[in-house]
């Protein structure tokens, strides 16, 4: 048996991977191992350099939309026309164009991991499968004239306030929630955006932007 990969680091941590499941009886040679196996490996073994939330939507992804419709297909078998049935019953569910290319993002990632650095499949299926086509979204953008009864309107809520917070920064609402008291300097009227907490994690991230 044998793992592959660009560092001895890296190799050092999937052989212990592999060792483990010897060890416990959950070792599959990759002929016979399927695609929701192969996922399983990838979210543990091979996906670094991600925030926990970045790992918790690849986990979910793979659990909700692509176990369900070819988690029992070999990984020796796999090809473009499952990828395809996956990605069309992801449509038929009416998600939308932009998160169905997000799926697919992410089956590229997971089994181009399995080509080419763990050598489980030849190539990458998903490579013969073409994006999903996004409309362009016409966005409704409020003018200078119709600021004071949006800010009217949002205060007669619970969280008036802080709708009225973000209008005036341009903030995201999860940048907003990870504001500190020392991000913001009074006196030069000043504010600093370090963070940003994704509220159902529970955790801090960097913001998007450098601000």
């Amino acid at each position: 048996r044998s793992v592959y990969a660009k560092s001895e680091a890296e190799v050092t941590k999937k052989l212990r991977g592999v060792m483990h499941d010897v060890d416990t009886g959950n070792w599959k040679e990759p002929s016979r191992m399927t695609v929701a196996e192969w996922l399983d490996t990838w979210l543990r073994d091979y996906v670094s350099g991600v925030t926990p939330r970045t790992l918790a939507v690849y986990e979910r992804t793979c659990r909700i939309h692509i176990v369900p419709v070819i988690g029992a297909v070999k990984m020796s078998s796999l090809s473009s026309l499952h990828i395809r049935r996956c990605l069309t019953v992801m449509h038929s569910k009416g998600l939308s164009p932009t998160y169905i290319n997000y799926c697919r993002v992410i089956m590229s990632a997971a089994l181009k991991s399995a080509a080419i650095d763990a050598h489980v499949i030849s190539d990458n299926p998903v490579a013969y499968t073409k994006t999903t086509k996004e409309k362009k979204r016409a966005f409704t953008i409020i003018d200078r004239d119709m600021i004071p009864a949006f800010v009217e309107t949002s205060m007669q809520g619970a969280h008036g306030r802080m709708i009225v917070f973000l209008l005036l920064t341009g903030l995201r609402m999860g940048e907003a929630r990870g504001l500190r008291w020392e991000d913001i300097d009074f006196d030069k009227s000043q504010m600093s955006v370090e963070r940003q907490l994704i509220a159902r994690q529970n955790y801090c991230a960097p913001p998007k932007d450098n601000l």
